[in-house]
């Protein structure tokens, strides 16, 4: 897949806390994807369970597998963190208790061809969900109010309209102007 006639990293950031049930299921998920410029950011958040040995090995195995590690401060912050370091002209956010089908990041990045956000919905027990507007690709510089209200923050939180830093791709400066 080309991005402007070339392929293009993806940042994907996971904020992980206490989630070692979950976690390999989501970190498996994001290495079976068809689309393999990746790189995975996973911000341990103070976990006190076997959430960050788990990261960590995963590390080992896979150089494409950052592990980063933090004071418990909240997803929010993690995702902070995380776009701080993202490498990758693209960002997507995954929770740690989710998992992602394999053309997951390919149907993004394919969508940003020609804008500056793509939204996509999820399955939540068998039914779509969408995440505060409807799927589609958006342009930040425009005048919809419906995106003007997506990205507003207030100290430091989402205020506006999403209701989930998932199911979205974001070009990164749009990202880091969100955190």
């Amino acid at each position: 897949i080309l991005f402007g006639g070339y392929s293009v990293k993806v940042s994907i950031i996971v904020p992980v806390y206490n989630s070692e049930k979950y976690i390999q299921n989501c970190i498996d998920s994001i290495k079976n994807q068809e689309y393999l410029d990746w790189e995975l950011i996973l911000v341990n958040d103070g976990s006190e369970d076997d959430s960050l040995k788990i990261c960590e090995e995963n590390s080992r195995i896979d150089k494409r597998i950052i592990v980063v590690s933090q004071n418990n401060m909240g997803s929010n912050f993690a995702r902070k963190t995380g776009t701080a370091i993202a490498s990758g002209p693209l960002i997507t956010y995954i929770d740690s208790d989710d998992y992602i089908e394999c053309d997951y990041i390919k149907k993004l990045v394919t969508g940003m061809a020609d804008s500056d956000l793509v939204v996509s919905g999820y399955i939540l027990n068998g039914k779509k969900i969408l995440c505060g507007i409807k799927e589609g690709k958006y342009y930040i510089n425009s005048e919809s109010p419906v995106v003007n209200r997506m990205m507003c923050t207030v100290n430091d939180t989402l205020a506006g309209i999403i209701t989930s830093m998932c199911g979205k791709i974001y070009k990164k400066h749009i990202a880091r102007e969100i955190f």
